[in-house]
């Protein structure tokens, strides 16, 4: 689950908690324990992107969140 945000704004801890859940699916997929991924804990981690994804939307509206959701997620990828 999403901790409440301490220092920083609910924004910038939904855009984290993004970033560091797809960068587990991300490792666990192609990281060195690739062959021992379960997809359980891969599923798990993409619930989350999934909630906090939703959260973001319900806090900016869909027109704003999508853009800083996919930023978030193409940083990994490049």
């Amino acid at each position: 689950m999403i901790p409440p945000p301490t220092n920083q704004s609910e924004v910038a801890a939904l855009i984290s908690q993004i970033d560091a859940e797809y960068f587990s699916t991300q490792e666990a997929l192609y990281g060195l324990a690739a062959g021992s991924s379960r997809h359980d804990f891969i599923k798990a981690r993409m619930d989350h992107i999934r909630v906090a994804s939703q959260r973001l939307i319900d806090t900016l509206g869909e027109d704003e969140a999508l853009p800083l959701i996919v930023a978030a997620i193409d940083q990994l990828n490049s």
